[in-house]
């Protein structure tokens, strides 16, 4: 909750650039610039939260800010393992995950797929309650639906959980596109 705290006082930062084009990588690199995450992080420690907490919280704060606008970005033909793909080449996104490699796989933490997909889902309704579009909220919350729906038969796995995300070859777009 502390990220989601934090990305409503930072997440438009970036505007002090003056560059619309890309607010999101702008905040991001003045949460750097400014120190914000490490003073975030003392600042969480002071008020009684575990260091590695303290740093997974940092992180959610800085992936969220470099993603805000997600749901804008995404392949209409597959957008759930569109916003999978763009997430693993993230390191902030990546470290709260829990990407790990073991016996020539690469998985991913359970617990930290469900706070990511919540942290997104939440920034997504937030930025849409400013500026609604009914539509655009739909395929969110589809997004959503397939992500989570994706998480079990994935046994956990990065590559069956981007294959459980790709549309079936001959099926059309997949219920997640609209």
């Amino acid at each position: 909750a502390y990220a989601l705290i934090a990305w409503i006082l930072v997440h438009r930062l970036g505007c002090l650039r003056g560059d619309d084009d890309d607010v999101a990588a702008a905040g991001r690199a003045l949460i750097d610039q400014l120190m914000l995450g490490r003073r975030l992080e003392t600042l969480l420690r002071e008020l009684g939260i575990e260091p590695q907490e303290a740093v997974r919280q940092v992180a959610a704060l800085k992936l969220l800010v470099a993603h805000q606008g997600w749901y804008r970005r995404l392949d209409p033909e597959r957008p759930a393992a569109h916003l999978v793909e763009i997430l693993l080449a993230d390191e902030e996104a990546c470290r709260v995950l829990g990407v790990n490699e073991f016996a020539g796989a690469t998985f991913f933490d359970r617990d930290g797929y469900r706070e990511l997909l919540w942290w997104l889902l939440a920034t997504a309704r937030l930025e849409l309650a400013a500026a609604p579009d009914a539509g655009l909220l739909r395929r969110v919350l589809a997004v959503g639906r397939a992500l989570a729906a994706a998480e079990a038969p994935s046994a956990y796995r990065v590559d069956a959980l981007l294959a459980a995300l790709e549309p079936a070859a001959g099926d059309g777009p997949p219920a997640t596109a609209g």
